[in-house]
C-alpha cells in the first residue's frame, strides 16, 4: 500500500473518529436520553454503546460501497480505539466530576476569586450546596434504589438486597487488595 494511500485511511479516520465523537457528545444531552436512563452512569455508557453500534454500521456501508479503501481490520481498530478512548475517558473523568466532592470543593474554592476560606466554611458549602441545593443525598439513594442495591420495605423504611450486599462483599475485597484503606467500608 502507498504511503498516500496509509495517510489518506488515517486522516479519514481521524474524520470520523471525530464525527463520531460529536454524534456521542450530542446524544448525551438529548432530553430522551436522560428520561432513558435517569442515572448518569448508565445514561454515558449507553450512549457510548449506541454510538460505537452507529460506527459499526457507517464504517461496513463505507467498506461495502467502497467509498473509502478501509477492511475489517481498519474497522475493527477504529471501533475499539472509539470503545477504549470514551470508555476510559467517560469513567475516569465524566462519572467522578458527577459524583465527587473533591470537584465541587475545589470549584468552590475556585470562584472565591483567591480569598481564603476557613475549614467552617468548607464544611457550611458542603451542607449547604452539596447536600441540600444540589440534593447529593437523595440523588445517590435513589440511585441505590433503581439499580437495585436498596428497596423500601415500608413508607420510609429501607432495607439492603441480596445485590446490595454482594456489591458491599465486592467493595470490601477491592479495599483489601487493593490496600484503598478506605474508613468508608
Amino acid at each position: 500500500m502507498k504511503i498516500n494511500n496509509i495517510k489518506k485511511k488515517i486522516i479519514f479516520m481521524i474524520e470520523i473518529f471525530i464525527a463520531f465523537s460529536l454524534l456521542l457528545f450530542m446524544l448525551l444531552r438529548f432530553p430522551i436520553i436522560k428520561k432513558l436512563f435517569p442515572i448518569y452512569t448508565y445514561k454515558g455508557f449507553s450512549c457510548i454503546i449506541i454510538t460505537a453500534i452507529c460506527l459499526i454500521f457507517f464504517l461496513l456501508y463505507i467498506k461495502k460501497y467502497k467509498i473509502v479503501d478501509i477492511d475489517f481490520k481498519d474497522i475493527i481498530i477504529s471501533i475499539l480505539i472509539f470503545l477504549l478512548v470514551h470508555l476510559l475517558a467517560f469513567g475516569m473523568i465524566a462519572t467522578t466530576i458527577d459524583r465527587s466532592f473533591s470537584v465541587f470543593l475545589l470549584n468552590q474554592i475556585s470562584i472565591s476569586n483567591n480569598q481564603t476560606i476557613t475549614l467552617e466554611e468548607t464544611k457550611k458549602l458542603f451542607i449547604d450546596k452539596y447536600v441540600e441545593n444540589h440534593r447529593a443525598f437523595e440523588k445517590r439513594f435513589d440511585e441505590q434504589i433503581a439499580i437495585g442495591t436498596v428497596v423500601e420495605t415500608s413508607e420510609n423504611e429501607y432495607k439492603m438486597t441480596n445485590k446490595g450486599n454482594m456489591i458491599v462483599m465486592l467493595f470490601k475485597i477491592f479495599n483489601s487488595i487493593y490496600n484503598i484503606q478506605s474508613e468508608l467500608l
